[in-house]
């Protein structure tokens, strides 16, 4: 009897994990005045290179991550931990490598000695 074939076996995996950055949001009146620290930790799976790359030119790079997060941040508040987990989701879907992703948002100063958010997975359709 032979295996069944994994799917996930041709998929390579890139991430960015605890990355904090201030950002704006929050649904509550008292978290318009300021930012609140944010932390991101996004897993993406990227279809495997025929070959083992060399180059940066030639792979994924976490920097497109952070970049992107940041400019999501940048674009002013935001209500929702959902929403900003989605938006991420959403821009990192965008490059045709990636064929699913994680994102976990954590607003790390709601509960003193704790974290609050949210993790979803997408996948390219």
């Amino acid at each position: 009897m032979t295996e069944p074939e994994n799917p996930d076996a041709a998929l390579d995996r890139i991430f960015v994990h605890d990355f904090v950055l201030p950002a704006r949001i929050g649904a509550f009146d008292e978290e318009h005045d300021r930012p609140q620290q944010v932390r991101f930790t996004v897993d993406c799976r990227i279809a495997r290179p025929t070959r083992v790359p060399e180059r940066l030119p030639e792979v994924f790079s976490y920097d497109l991550i952070t970049d992107g997060i940041r400019a999501i941040v940048a674009e002013g508040h935001i209500h929702l931990v959902e929403t900003l987990a989605e938006r991420v989701a959403a821009m990192v879907l965008v490059h045709p490598v990636i064929q699913q992703v994680t994102v976990r948002v954590e607003k790390l100063e709601v509960i003193p000695g704790s974290t609050v958010g949210v993790q979803i997975t997408r996948q390219r359709r």
